[in-house]
């Protein structure tokens, strides 16, 4: 059940993914809508996603009784770093870049044995990838 508090965000971040990202697949549409709400809520009205060529960014801010979404597109390089980079193979990264979108940090382990993890810090626009520990991996 939707809390129904947060249904005008919900129909909000709908709006925006349709606007800026065009005809997207019902399911991808509803994971990104959900993820886009849950980071205005946890990062004071900041979100972003990512794809191996593209950043997106969304500000959330209060407008009277509404909301006003800012929209900041940037070229990435995300897809290049991690399959040359750090070697992940290309054709696993369009779905490790879908759940660090779902999630802001994900970890992946390369071929050679490292594990990255990847984070996305809206607030700051930045996208992060950095060598974990065994330590690190293993720690709750």
């Amino acid at each position: 059940m939707r809390p129904i508090k947060h249904y005008p965000l919900r129909k909000v971040a709908e709006n925006v993914l349709v606007k800026y990202l065009g005809d997207l697949d019902a399911a991808v549409k509803d994971e990104l809508a959900t993820s886009l709400v849950r980071q205005w809520l946890t990062n004071n009205g900041h979100a972003g996603f990512v794809t191996p060529t593209r950043q997106f960014w969304f500000q959330m801010v209060t407008q009277g009784d509404g909301v006003e979404v800012g929209f900041s597109p940037a070229e990435g390089n995300w897809g290049r770093v991690l399959s040359d980079d750090w070697h992940v193979a290309k054709e696993e990264i369009p779905g490790l870049l879908h759940r660090l979108n779902l999630c802001q940090s994900v970890l992946c382990r390369t071929p050679d044995g490292r594990t990255i993890r990847l984070r996305i810090d809206p607030k700051e626009r930045a996208v992060r990838c950095e060598e974990q520990s065994e330590e690190e991996v293993t720690d709750p």
